[in-house]
Formats: structure tokens, sequence, C-alpha cells
């Protein structure tokens, strides 16, 4: 406020002039001359009044500048008694105070006085005004208000990347100054500077802004974390918030068993079983590869099957809980052939085999006949001997013996091995080898010898046969 006037105002003065009975020559007196831009005051009341009456008399006082502590007084001459008066005022003998502590321009104020008048003649009471020159100046005062908020999921795997952010707002419309965001690294997480508190200097935020802050951290201990974020500043206060996370372990096993051998052409049955050891339920893909040389013949309940894959859906899958999957598969190709299954979730993905040997088998076919029967005593027939290998192997050391009756005489032996008679006995020379689907034919020449039914046996032994194959040929000699 400017320096106050060290004068007070001159005061302008309005008689109320009260004509007695008598004195109708009096004239009223003129008011002051006002000093320019002071308060203006004025009054109003009746000419003439009655001894003993109460009457009301007004005061005006107009402002034509901005002004502070404006008094007005009224002095009450000898004759006249005070009653009342609207605003009341201050009395002290016979002077009424009125006091305004704040005026603006062109503001008015009006001030009712009611007087009694006590005695006949003629008074002046009068009033006057007191004010004081008023000088302001504007201050904007502004006040920031900093928050902070931090969010983040809710859940994350072991081992698993999560981000937070973290949102700093200026909601005041003052400047923020010296904002300065610090982010605790709780113990179940870890940043990839190792460092435990993150640091971020803002500066200064303007009124109605915001910033966003990303953290990178790595979920590395089971459990619940409580991430704590805090903003502090030079005039702005401070404020912090959290995001709780819970880190579960996503895990599963995956176990595949089946036939360790089995012979070409035949069938393996593999079973996989898959187990979920983690805390959280699991949405899986189970994919079974039949591996290079065979074909899958059966994936029981599978949602897709291939002659080479196999595929199994398990939409949730509870912690603890597990489930199985058969698949058949055969093979025409020798060898030790893995048969693998792969158990896939949307962050990772485990897998396990089985080795199955598939190996041939050989079967061989054993058959005799006799180009001649019946015989008479003298005459001549041949006995043909085949050995055929029907399995997916090959056989070895493949030996042929015959024995043949008093009714039959055996003469020579020829073939694909070399045969040898001795007595009633022949005997031929191993075949090494007969690969599978081969064959070897063997004869045996034989004349009858004696009447009766001749019953030649002919044995067949190999590296797989070992206990002998026996094939009787029954010959009739007459």
């Amino acid at each position: 406020m400017k320096k106050l006037m060290n004068t007070v105002i001159a005061i302008t003065i309005v008689c109320l002039v009260y004509l007695a009975s008598g004195c109708a020559s009096v004239e009223k007196p003129k008011p002051a001359p006002e000093p320019s831009l002071l308060p203006r005051i004025s009054t109003t009341a009746p000419d003439v009044v009655n001894e003993g009456e109460t009457f009301l008399s007004t005061i005006k006082i107009t402002s034509r500048e901005s002004f502070a502590l404006v008094k007005a007084r009224m002095r009450i001459p000898k004759g006249m008694q005070y009653v009342k008066s609207e605003p009341k005022a201050k009395k002290e003998g016979e002077l009424l105070t009125w006091t305004f502590p704040w005026m603006d321009a062109n503001e008015v104020k009006t001030i009712n006085v009611w007087l009694k008048a006590l005695k006949e003649g003629t008074y002046m009471p009068c009033a006057s005004v007191q004010a004081f020159p008023r000088a302001c100046f504007t201050v904007k005062v502004t006040k920031p208000k900093i928050s902070i908020t931090k969010t983040g999921p809710e859940v994350a795997a072991l081992g698993e990347s999560v981000t937070f952010n973290i949102l700093v707002k200026n909601e005041g419309n003052g400047v923020a100054k010296d904002v300065v965001v610090v982010d605790t690294v709780p113990k179940g997480l870890s940043h990839d500077s190792g460092k435990k508190q993150l640091t971020f200097k803002l500066g200064d935020m303007n009124p109605k802004t915001s910033k966003t802050i990303s953290v990178k951290l790595k979920a590395i201990e089971r459990g619940k974390h409580l991430n704590l974020a805090s903003v502090k500043t030079s005039n702005a206060g401070q404020a912090k918030d959290d995001a709780p996370i819970v880190v579960k372990l996503e895990d599963f096993e995956i176990t595949k068993k089946g036939l360790e051998k089995q012979y070409l052409g035949k069938k393996a049955d593999y079973v996989i079983d898959v187990k979920n050891v983690g805390d959280t339920t699991l949405d899986l893909q189970v994919v079974d590869y039949a591996p290079i040389g065979t074909t899958i013949v059966k994936a029981q309940d599978a949602a897709v099957t291939t002659s080479t894959k196999a595929t199994w859906n398990i939409a949730s899958l509870a912690p603890g809980a597990s489930e199985s999957f058969k698949v058949t598969l055969t093979s025409r190709v020798p060898g030790v052939h893995r048969n693998s299954a792969k158990v896939s979730s949307k962050s990772a993905s485990k897998s396990d085999g089985q080795d199955t040997l598939w190996e041939g088998f050989a079967a061989l076919l054993f058959e005799v006949i006799d180009t001649e029967d019946p015989l008479q005593i003298g005459e001549e027939t041949t006995y043909i001997i085949r050995v055929t290998n029907q399995g997916t192997k090959e056989d070895n050391n493949i030996v042929v013996t015959a024995v043949f009756p008093k009714e039959i005489k055996p003469i020579e032996a020829s073939g694909d091995t070399k045969g040898t008679v001795k007595g009633q006995k022949v005997t031929f020379a191993p075949c090494k080898v007969l690969e599978a689907k081969k064959s070897i034919t063997l004869k045996v020449k034989a004349k009858g010898a004696a009447i009766g039914d001749g019953r030649s046996k002919f044995n067949l032994t190999s590296d797989l046969i070992k206990k002998p194959v026996v094939e009787e040929e029954s010959t009739h000699v007459y």
C-alpha cells in the first residue's frame, strides 16, 4: 500500500439547519469546497421538526477513487439527542463516529441517523469525512502439486523381464522445481545396472504436465515383492507409490518312455508324460516327432496327426497336475531311431525322447517235396528242399540235414550248397548268409529200397534257429 497521507483529508462540513419558530430568515450554510478526488459527503434532513419529535437524517459518502480507512463523524449539538443509527455509531460524548476500512472507486456508503429535538431553537449538526489514499499491486500466488503413480504387472514368471511405468504429474498451477524420482528395486527383482536404487532427475515441471519413466526389471526370486517409487521436489513436497508383484515359477517336466527294441514292421508304443511343477496354471502344446525311417500309426486323442507329427493342446494345466499321451510308431528301416516329444508354453519349451533299436527278424520257411511218389523198388525220385527267409533280417549258418528210412536209399545231394551222402544221412554245407526275402534250394536224389511207407526227416538249424525245425516227407515204396 502506498504511503498514507500525512495530513488529514479536509473535512467537508454540511450543516443541517433546523429552523425554529421565528427564525425563517436564517439561510442554510453552503458545504465547504472538497479537495479534488477526495470522498464526497452530503447530508439530508427535514427543514423543520417539532420539539420532542424524532426525525431521520442521512449522511451519504461517495468515493471517487479507492481509499482506505474512511471515517465519518457527526457532532450532535446541545438541544438534540442521538437516538440510533444504521450502521451503529461509536458514541463519545457528543461525537458519533463510523469507520469503513475499505472503499473502492465509485462506492457509496449511506448512514442513517435518528435524532430527537429536545428544545426549541436553531441547531446545526455537522458531518465530516476523513480518508487515506490507497495504492495496490497484484501478486498471483500459485501452488504446485506433485503426484506419482507406479504401475506394473501383478504376476510374473521366474526369470521373466517385466516393465514398470512411473507416472509423475504436476497437478497444481505453479512450477514444481528440482523434481527427482527414486525407484527402489526390491529383493526379488533386478536391474541390468545391478543398482538397488534408480535415480531419475526430471528438473522443473510446468503446471498440468506429466512425465513417464519406464523401468525394465527381471524377476529373480519367487514370492511377493513391493516395487516402491518416490518423488521429491524443492517446493512441492514429495509423494510415493508402489506396485506389488508376485513372482511365480512357470515350470513343467516332460518324460518320454517306450520300447528300447522292436522288430521291423511291428508297432511300438510310447507314452509322453507332462507335469506342471511350477506355481502357475499353464497353457501348453505337446508335439511328438516321428524320426526319419519311422511312421506314426496312431496318436491317441491328438488334435492333429500326420505320418510324421502328432500335436496335443493343454488349455489349462494346474500346478501339480499332469497329463499323459500315447503314440504308436512303426518302422521298416533298421537302426536306432529316437522318438522325440516337445512341450512348449508361451515362454519356454522342453524335450525328451526314447531311443528304440529297430531290427529285422529272420523268418525261415522250410519246405520239402518229393518229385515221384509212390516208387517201385529201384525207381528214383528227387527230394527238393527250399529254405526261404521271409523275414526282415538275414540269417546265418543255415544247415540242412536229412535222415532217410530203410525204404529210401539216398544216392546224391546237390544244390546251392554242397551236399554229402553218408549211409542213410545227407548233410549240406552251411549257407553262411541268407538275406531277407532270399532262398536256397537243395536236392537229394534217392531210390526205393524196400517196400513200405518211408518217412524221411529233414532238419533245419541256423544262428537264429537253435532248436532244429523238422520236416517229414512220406514216400510210399511198393
